[in-house]
């Protein structure tokens, strides 16, 4: 049987520059122990398994969905309409955009590398043009 979000689960263990690593591996753990139990669930009951689990999960992430749209607003969305108009630019035969590119030097973000869906990750922030 899947476990509703509002049973007890497992939690991570709390954050902090030494725990990172086995707070990625709780959750890859409870992931793959949930996956097991969602393919029990589905082998018994078949497709209204699956629909509870997608109902569970739909339930799980509603309160994050306004900061995913945010977020998605100003960086995906907004790259999305910047592409769109220089396509659109091309199409004509503008070259302004062509003008806009810029060299740019970075540097790492100190301290250690994040934990990622595929591994660890390495963040860049642009240096001040000298």
């Amino acid at each position: 049987m899947i476990v509703p979000p509002t049973s007890r689960r497992p939690r991570c263990p709390p954050t902090g520059p030494r725990t990172n690593g086995r707070r990625s591996r709780t959750r890859r753990d409870l992931a793959i122990t949930g996956f097991r139990q969602l393919l029990a669930d589905v082998e018994e009951r078949g497709g209204p398994a699956l629909a509870d689990f997608h109902r569970l999960a739909a339930a799980i992430v509603r309160p994050r969905a306004a900061a995913w749209t945010e977020l998605w607003e100003r960086t995906v969305a907004a790259e999305t309409e910047r592409t769109r108009a220089r396509l659109a630019a091309v199409a004509t035969g503008d070259p302004a955009h062509l003008g806009q590119a810029a060299v740019v030097r970075t540097m790492p973000e100190p301290g250690p590398r994040a934990f990622g869906m595929c591994g660890r990750l390495r963040t860049w922030r642009p240096l001040p043009a000298s």
